[in-house]
């Protein structure tokens, strides 16, 4: 590094944010992220500076109010990342380990006005033609596909077997893809995530995968996302449509596995919540509305950039700052609890006024939100129906968090459950080799014969198989 850009990242003297901003980095990153929220609220009041990295500083939004005044303000908080100060005064640049989750994209999510208009257009209106019968049918299949793969074990991660697949396959055939394809983007995404030499690889490799399901949907479209954007008249250009077929894949993977997995824990480890369910006292709905409550898949989201000098939640904010949405530390917000000490949420019911999708308009779209919610109560309700015996087979104080106070989510899930015999499936030998998490593969079409009964009545889901005769609509 030059004197010059050493220099440039030095932070500017007298900063207030980067003054008094808390490292959560390396050795600082806390593990216990409710207990942070609450030591920079008791410390800070509601909008607390941060340090991503070595001088790299942003305000984090830890009440409720002010993260619903600066999603729903997009004049003077704007989504464009490049009128962060941080970059302009080169104090982060592309080799940042932070750079990639700020970095300016020709998105839905990273744009303002007109070009944000255009994107969400296309978007909103691809999705909602999305036949939601055929889309009901495609997460029971494929779900039941994945359980196929281990059923016979006795046990399972349903995290890397299940939760983290699952939503990756359904978006596959939204796209209008073959199903092997959904297998490749399984262990595409995987290495993206993985911090090595392969993601650089694999995120090339990605591209190529939305370039390739472009270019078989401009010779033979169809009744699927990809075509539909093609065809839409906003008109994307090749690199606009990939940009916003990954913000699809990246938004919707892992939130929706993070809240498939952290509602199968509460439901594995909350006996009075399971026996609600089990007598239709609650929904699973409910079950998802509290999780997105207590353990948002979302805990920090970047980023809303000041468009001007000003003051929030006490503090002064200065044109070009950063401000990190705190979902997570705005739904423990006392200025939620009630007179009689409750919050929004119980064990019944759950109010639906979290911010876990968002708020604004860069609230993640209805369509987007009903598919997102679909694919994880269907997940779900197959996965009990399947497995009504399973159990957790470590206790429940072993279960470890990814260590990310960005995503909310288990690095695993292991259960046991009485093994059952394979499905005698046609076509032979269809089981899939993965080269990274993803560990088995879907069943094709109406490959549900064969299976073996799902034993009834018995276990702590017993009572709740009705539910996916629901969703596969009998």
């Amino acid at each position: 590094m030059t004197e010059t850009e050493r220099s440039a990242r030095v932070p500017p003297p007298g900063c207030p944010l980067h003054g008094q901003a808390v490292p959560i980095h390396g050795g600082e990153a806390p593990h216990d992220a409710q207990a942070l929220w609450a030591r920079l609220r008791e410390r800070f009041g509601p909008v607390a500076p941060i340090e991503l990295e070595p001088g790299v500083a942003v305000w984090l939004l830890l009440g409720y109010n002010e993260n619903l005044q600066v999603c729903t303000n997009p004049l003077t908080y704007s989504r464009d990342s490049r009128r962060w100060r941080e970059i302009r005064e080169g104090r982060i640049g592309p080799e940042s380990p932070s750079y990639p989750m700020f970095m300016h994209r020709p998105n839905a999510l990273h744009s303002d006005g007109e070009e944000h208009t255009r994107y969400r257009t296309a978007i909103i209106r691809s999705l909602d033609r999305m036949a939601q019968s055929r889309l009901r049918l495609d997460i029971t299949e494929l779900a039941e596909g994945l359980i196929d793969g281990f059923a016979a074990d006795g046990e399972a991660d349903l995290v890397g077997q299940y939760a983290w697949q699952l939503p990756l396959l359904v978006l596959n055939r939204m796209f209008g893809q073959p199903d092997d394809e959904g297998h490749r983007l399984c262990d595409l995404v995987a290495q993206v995530w993985d911090t090595t030499d392969e993601a650089v690889d694999a995120n090339e490799e990605l591209v190529g995968y939305m370039l390739a399901a472009i270019e078989r949907k401009r010779r033979r479209p169809g009744r699927d996302i990809v075509s539909w954007m093609l065809a839409d008249e906003v008109g994307l250009r090749e690199d606009e449509l990939v940009q916003q077929i990954m913000l699809l894949v990246m938004a919707a993977h892992d939130p929706t596995t993070n809240l498939i997995s952290n509602a199968l824990r509460v439901l594995l480890t909350d006996r009075g919540l399971r026996s609600a369910l089990a007598s239709s006292q609650v929904q699973i709905e409910d079950t998802v509305d509290q999780v997105l409550w207590i353990d948002p898949p979302v805990q920090m989201l970047p980023a809303r950039y000041a468009t001007r000098d000003l003051q929030l939640g006490g503090r002064e904010i200065s044109a070009g700052d950063a401000l990190i949405m705190g979902y997570a530390a705005a739904h423990s917000d006392p200025v939620l609890i009630r007179d009689d000490g409750s919050g929004p949420y119980t064990t019944v019911s759950a109010s639906r006024a979290h911010l876990a999708f968002g708020v604004g308009p860069h609230r993640c779209p209805a369509p987007a939100r009903n598919i997102a919610r679909r694919i994880t109560t269907g997940g779900i309700a197959t996965l009990v129906h399947r497995l009504p015996d399973m159990r957790l087979s470590v206790a429940e104080n072993e279960l470890q968090w990814r260590p990310s106070l960005f995503a909310r989510g288990l690095q695993a899930l292991p259960v046991r459950f009485a093994a059952q015999d394979p499905p005698d499936l046609p076509g032979g030998d269809l089981s899939w080799q993965p080269t990274a998490r993803s560990v088995s593969s879907p069943a094709p079409a109406g490959s549900t014969a064969g299976r073996p009964p799902t034993p009834a009545g018995t276990g702590p889901w017993a009572g709740l198989s009705t539910l996916a005769g629901w969703l596969r609509g009998s």
